[in-house]
């Protein structure tokens, strides 16, 4: 991996017909490369996202595999979704190290300012999909994660590159921004996940991908506004049932619909009964 020609030949000898196993080569590289001493920031990031490219696929028939399947057996459900869960864990260690190196200036890291805003996007892509797959297992929630997603947020306000809009994997269509991750975060987690069967939990993230970019992030309280986050702290979002406990602070931020409460009505409608993860008769 420390030679980019060769780093591109293991990945294009990664199996394409075995997603488990690809899965497995791929988290190895990227704990391996993340953990490694002497790479520059911007090669590290180079293959951090080289090696996250090439997991999409792979991730997304394992995904599929665990939703859509409920006659696992408990000991393979398990291996699944610990695969699962691992290989996001590692992504988001890779892009927050890369982060870590610009934001305490690091040597060469000065290099990584022009793709920071897709570094960040990846890390709270990836951050986001693990607090889900907890989410899918009911527990134990770690909390820490929302720690880093602030952190990550926060760093990107500063930076003022929360709105840059970035395509997000190379050969898949789609663009985001970094506040658009993260009100994708704030929003599942306001959406009461743990009281969702795991398709619902699937289909309400894929209906809030749909209509994230009609969310808005607010610094003070104002119409249509659902939930709140304290960047200050590691708890998760909170509905405005539970206010904040403490006065206006500059930590404080407050997401809402925007115009996508009616998009999201609209797409659940013409979803629900044709989602492919939904089994049970009439849907949700």
């Amino acid at each position: 991996m420390a030679d980019l020609k060769e780093a591109k030949r293991l990945l294009a000898e990664v199996p394409g017909g075995d997603a488990p196993k690809a899965v497995k080569e791929l988290t190895h590289w990227l704990e391996s490369v993340t953990a490694a001493e002497g790479f520059k920031p911007e090669y590290l990031a180079q293959l951090v996202t080289m090696i996250d490219d090439a997991a999409q696929l792979h991730m997304r028939k394992l995904q599929r595999d665990y939703i859509g399947n409920p006659r696992l057996s408990k000991s393979q459900e398990h291996k699944l979704w610990s695969a699962i869960h691992e290989y996001w864990h590692r992504s988001a260690l890779g892009f927050v190290a890369c982060i870590d190196l610009h934001a305490s200036g690091a040597k060469g890291a000065e290099a990584l300012k022009a793709g920071l805003p897709l570094l960040v996007v990846r890390a709270l892509r990836a951050l986001a999909a693990q607090i889900k797959w907890q989410y899918l297992r009911y527990g134990p929630f770690d909390n820490s994660r929302w720690s880093v997603v602030a952190k990550v947020y926060a760093l990107a306000e500063s930076r003022k590159i929360a709105a840059a809009k970035v395509e997000v994997h190379a050969g898949l269509p789609g663009e985001s921004s970094v506040e658009q991750e993260f009100l994708r975060a704030v929003m599942l987690s306001a959406s009461s996940p743990d009281s969702l069967l795991p398709t619902e939990i699937e289909l309400a993230e894929r209906l809030i991908a749909q209509v994230s970019g009609s969310f808005r992030l607010a610094l003070d309280q104002q119409p249509d506004i659902a939930c709140w986050i304290d960047l200050a702290t590691d708890h998760p979002p909170l509905r405005l049932a539970r206010p904040p406990h403490r006065a206006p602070h500059p930590a404080l931020r407050r997401g809402g619909q925007g115009g996508a409460g009616s998009r999201a009505a609209h797409l659940q409608h013409l979803r629900i009964s044709h989602h492919p993860f939904i089994a049970r008769p009439g849907g949700v």
